[in-house]
């Protein structure tokens, strides 16, 4: 029943870059259908790769009656990261994983919001299969059978004693069996190093680069109660004024349409009977709208006519199911949305574009609708939310502006899209390794504080949020913000809580936190948009060939110098691993010796284990005087940095309309600012006098 297929020899596509072909792929991939082209231009700023790990004849592949079958070398002492959003585990290595789009991974089996059929190595190469089905990676659990007499002897010699003995010793393959139905061939690229954090950066160069949000979106988000009206949502704002919360973008969720499950995509002339003029307003407090939507077409909606041919021959929540692979369906579900756009709203957060099984109703398409593309409903499901973000993405693109939203599904070659993902589950432990683990496979993931059991869970969890790619607080049920009542039946009557003030002044520290970072965290992204390295990233992606990090699934380094190790409500103690170098505290500037286990004992509500790498200088916003920046020093004697600067808002930066500062301070000479790339030139901020954090040692 199996096929054995000629193997052709890896063909090199770029730097470090190649592609070997099996069998017949199907034309509906990732790839084939990909969002943008590889940003060739800027590989130039990894190491040189020249060389695949691993030869072409070291690959077999079959074709069978389910699909094909490829199978790749692998050693037991290889660490395998990625395949997308992965919530339940984070070393890949010794399991089987069943890339399915499901919103209610229930289990450690594959299901995701955001299955990417990517992985790397700490071996020092990364794998994309360019498929859009649910691929099955069975990554080291088999072993080939060449190798069955040495394994069944060393079984007889060294017979199990327990049970947990037997599963162990076959748990131990010495391959990666890539399982691809009903297809009859695949392509396979493969990135090559050296290190597997290179291998990474180049398959997102490969995707077009990483994305650079706009300024304003990296400040803190809140999202409003869906029962309320333009006067609700402005009373909201008041209250945060008043608690002296920062936030820059405030969401809309499904009461701003007159129609939605499925939508009309028009606003509710009952509690949005003049949005441009609420807009308006909002704007003039420095505040960009975000608006809630599913892809869904409602009847009532303008363009359900014209999109109508241009659906599925399914329904999602009883609406049309538009065909983002379709140019006509993006045509009319974008012009419609460049109106709302022309209005002032900033952004969507396009939700539901996943699947999911364990629900009691048809609220997605099923694998078996059929698309005017030609593609499946399993393959729409695999590619449906890149292309609902690229559709939107270019109404932006055509305006010239940049946006960052959010979006509930998305797959392989999505780095340069400007989306972050979110999920309506909300286990606090599986979302901090969501946003590790995103970063192994060139997407964005925000733990959005959503609910909370306490105040001490709510605290934790906005930490946790404003140190990641987006820090967004969704109060969709909230009539009070959660800092005034945590319970939930009590704030929807609008009781507030004893320990409020206490609350308060903890969130709002974490925002502060937050806007200082902005200049520290758009440079950052400017890296990735640059040389493909993710702005928050797992420490197994600088430090692949230390065992002793493959494990830790939970703390983060941001951007060049900073690590951050999130807690979750309940922990007074710690112990995490601290990479080589000095390490020192963000508060305190106390040093501590790197390249161990640090141990973190006596930890208040209200520390962040925040540490600066030593001998950084962090450009950080003044939160109370706009356009300053304050040099905050991390070192006894000198210190170094870089600031990234353009207009915040265009793509004027793509065609040369930056500056790059070094920043350089010595204790003896002071604070020296050079020019180092782009073409502007002067500091568009302010800088204001150096902050030193250089006390003691430990």
């Amino acid at each position: 029943s199996f096929v054995d297929a000629h193997l052709p020899g890896f063909e090199r596509l770029g730097p470090g870059v190649f592609r070997i072909v099996l069998g017949s792929p199907e034309t509906i991939t990732p790839v084939q259908r990909r969002p943008a082209p590889p940003a060739w231009d800027r590989f130039s700023a990894l190491p040189e790769a020249e060389r695949t790990p691993f030869l072409a004849d070291e690959v077999s592949f079959r074709i069978h009656a389910r699909g094909c079958t490829v199978v790749l070398p692998y050693s037991p002492d290889e660490g395998v990261f990625g395949l997308g959003l992965q919530l339940k585990s984070h070393l890949q290595a010794g399991k089987k994983k069943k890339l399915r789009v499901n919103a209610d991974p229930l289990a450690d089996t594959g299901d995701s919001h955001a299955p990417v059929p990517f992985f790397a190595s700490t071996a020092g190469y990364g794998i994309l299969v360019d498929t859009a089905r649910y691929v099955s990676f069975y990554v080291g659990t088999h072993a080939r059978p060449s190798g069955i007499a040495s394994r069944v002897k060393e079984k007889w010699d060294s017979p199990a004693r327990s049970t947990e003995e037997l599963y162990r010793s076959q748990a131990i393959g010495d391959c990666v069996v890539i399982d691809i139905p009903a297809a009859r061939g695949v392509a396979l690229y493969l990135f090559a190093g050296p290190a597997m954090g290179d291998a990474i950066a180049r398959y997102n160069l490969f995707s077009g680069g990483g994305v650079l949000p706009p300024r304003w979106a990296l400040g803190n988000w809140y999202r409003t109660s869906s029962s309320h009206d333009a006067a609700d949502v402005e009373r909201m704002i008041g209250c945060f004024e008043a608690d002296g919360m920062p936030f820059s973008v405030l969401g809309l969720e499904p009461g701003w349409q007159s129609c939605f499950y499925p939508n009309s995509f028009v606003w509710n002339p009952q509690r949005f009977p003049d949005p441009r003029a609420f807009l308006g307003r909002l704007s003039a407090r420095d505040l960009r709208v975000n608006l809630w939507e599913n892809a869904f077409v409602h009847p009532e909606c303008p363009f359900f006519e014209a999109i109508r041919p241009h659906c599925a021959d399914e329904l999602a929540t009883d609406g049309l199911v538009p065909d983002f692979l379709d140019p006509k369906a993006c045509a009319i579900f974008s012009e419609h949305h460049a109106r709302l756009v022309d209005q002032g709203v900033a952004g969507f957060k396009l939700d539901e574009c996943d699947n999911g099984d364990f629900v009691p109703h048809a609220w997605s398409f099923p694998e078996f609708a059929r698309f005017p593309s030609g593609a499946d409903g399993e393959q729409m499901h695999s590619l449906y939310g890149i292309h609902y973000q690229n559709t939107l993405h270019q109404v932006f693109r055509d305006r010239d502006r940049r946006h960052f939203d959010l979006v509930r599904s998305s797959g392989a070659l999505a780095a340069s899209l400007p989306y972050v993902l979110y999920s309506d589950l909300y286990e606090h432990r599986d979302f901090l390794r969501g946003t590790v683990n995103a970063a192994y496979s060139g997407l964005l993931w925000t733990p959005e504080v959503r609910d909370a059991a306490s105040t001490e869970d709510l605290v934790r969890r906005v930490q946790s949020a404003a140190l990641s790619p987006i820090s967004l607080i969704n109060g969709w049920y909230c009539e009070l913000p959660p800092w005034r009542q945590t319970n939930t039946k009590l704030n929807q009557e609008k009781i507030e809580m004893q320990e409020r003030d206490e609350a308060t002044a903890l969130v709002r520290q974490a925002l502060l936190l937050r806007v200082q970072l902005v200049p520290y965290l758009y440079t950052a992204f400017f890296d990735y948009y640059s040389t493909g390295r993710p702005p928050f990233r797992g420490l197994a992606f600088d430090f692949p060939g230390r065992k002793s990090v493959w494990s830790e699934d939970r703390t983060l380094l941001i951007g060049r110098d900073l690590l951050f190790h999130p807690l979750v409500a309940g922990e007074r103690e710690v112990e995490f691993f601290l990479p080589p170098g000095i390490w020192r505290d963000f508060t305190t500037g106390v040093p501590s010796l790197g390249d161990r286990r640090l141990r973190v004992t006596d930890i208040p509500v209200g520390r962040i284990l925040l540490y600066v790498r030593d001998g950084a200088l962090l450009p950080l916003a003044n939160p109370d005087v706009p356009n300053e920046i304050i040099p905050h020093v991390f070192a006894d004697d000198s210190a170094s940095g870089s600031l990234y600067e353009d207009d915040g808002c265009s793509y004027a930066f793509e065609r040369g309309d930056y500056t790059i500062f070094n920043l350089c301070w010595h204790r003896a000479d002071g604070l020296s600012v050079i020019q180092t790339a782009g073409r502007k030139t002067g500091l568009a901020t302010h800088l204001g006098q150096v902050v030193t954090r250089c006390e003691g040692t430990r």
